[in-house]
């Protein structure tokens, strides 16, 4: 593993600029062609898929929890940010996690997402779950991603580079930063003396925001002399990813507030409004759309779990036997006494 004390932030992504031209030659031929996947091998694949995770974790200073847990719904419901139409934002719900792509980017997930994800996902030998088959990222296996630190060792390991972690690049920017924003005096410059490194992007930006001024329910927005002190150049990405972070947040807190029963808009508009928000304040109506009951509370989908249930029965009327074809009164099931 490298070394911290030495580790500069360019030399945290040099995995990452090892990787992009063999990754990119694929992402190009599947662009053009997406039959070329026929050609591709598990190496290749697997490859593309590392340099995904690095790019979440190295470039985007996400934790590995972020490429676990992102599903094919939270890639769906990127939007575009706010003033920007080259940039989009992707929200991974679970994690309550934003990271911004640049247009090229978002078509390289997006290649990942149609042509390679779906073919991979169709190769798995086991039955899995609806949250297993809603992930993301996934082995040429078809098996959900369960250890991007490792995916990422694997990468590093492939073009013979010493292994970088997310911890280890987060805490090069912080002393990169720093460093960037003394004097000979060693006294922090002023924001419009300090120059901005030209690696800084909107993620980096927002996680150094985060850390001086942490998103949390009832925390007010940071001012426009906080965002611009790290970076001028992205203060406006840095306010408008804090706010939609808070927001979530508050969604969040609402849900868990109303608990397992599905609250009225009336009811939630009311609570909301008690808490006194000016601003990052969540629609209650979107709220109540987007309820879902605790999933301890949710019914089986699987059917081998609901055949086990029904046998474990000790039912002295009718008992659930098979489905049957056709639209009956009893909605196509066959049942016995």
């Amino acid at each position: 593993m490298a070394s911290e004390r030495a580790l500069s932030p360019e030399r945290c992504w040099e995995v990452l600029e090892s990787a992009e031209n063999d990754v990119l030659k694929h992402i190009n031929n599947l662009m053009s062609d997406w039959r070329c996947i026929r050609e591709m091998t598990r190496e290749q694949e697997l490859l593309l898929v590392y340099f995904l995770e690095a790019l979440v974790m190295l470039t985007f200073l996400q934790e590995p929890e972020v490429v676990k847990k992102m599903t094919v719904s939270d890639w769906l419901k990127r939007t575009c940010t706010e003033g920007n139409d080259e940039r989009v934002m992707v929200g991974v719900d679970e994690c309550n996690a934003f990271f911004v792509l640049s247009k090229q980017e978002e078509a390289w997930f997006d290649v990942y997402y149609q042509y390679l994800r779906s073919v991979m996902i169709k190769r798995r030998h086991r039955r899995c779950s609806l949250d297993e088959a809603e992930k993301f990222f996934m082995y040429s296996s078809g098996n959900p991603v369960d250890n991007p630190c490792e995916d990422l060792k694997k990468l590093h390991d492939e073009y013979h580079l010493p292994s970088v972690t997310t911890d280890m690049v987060r805490s090069s920017v912080h002393t990169a930063v720093h460093r960037l924003h003394l004097t000979d005096d060693e006294k922090l410059s002023s924001p419009a003396e300090a120059p901005e490194a030209e690696w800084m992007n909107e993620n980096i930006a927002f996680y150094l925001l985060k850390m001086s001024h942490p998103v949390m329910v009832h925390a007010a927005p940071p001012e426009l002399a906080a965002r611009v002190q790290i970076s001028r150049k992205f203060e406006s990405d840095c306010h408008s990813l804090w706010c939609v972070t808070q927001k979530k947040l508050r969604e969040r807190l609402v849900l868990d507030t109303f608990g397992p029963r599905q609250p009225s808009e009336s009811k939630v508009h009311s609570w909301i409004e008690k808490q006194g928000w000016m601003e990052n304040v969540p629609d209650a109506a979107e709220v109540v759309k987007n309820w879902k009951p605790p999933r301890s509370i949710q019914a089986p989908t699987d059917s081998n779990s609901i055949r086990r249930m029904s046998r474990r029965q000790c039912w002295k009327g009718l008992q659930l036997m098979a489905r049957v074809s056709g639209s009956s009164p009893a909605g196509g099931l066959l049942a016995e006494r």
